[in-house]
């Protein structure tokens, strides 16, 4: 089952909803590998992606 499907049984989010959480996902997942790769630091800036302003991880 896509994780999209899942997120709409689970967490009774819309559809239109689960795919963008699953977007936002799959972005955080290669920013923080790219991050990884290169910074020793601790913080992750997220807003190199719409909607993820000011955000940090």
């Amino acid at each position: 089952m896509p994780f999209r499907e899942t997120i709409v049984r689970e967490a009774g989010k819309t559809i239109v909803q689960a795919r963008k959480e699953v977007s936002r996902c799959v972005n955080t997942l290669k920013l923080s590998a790219d991050v990884a790769k290169r910074d020793a630091g601790e913080i992750i800036p997220f807003d190199a992606f719409a909607g993820s302003e000011q955000r940090q991880g």
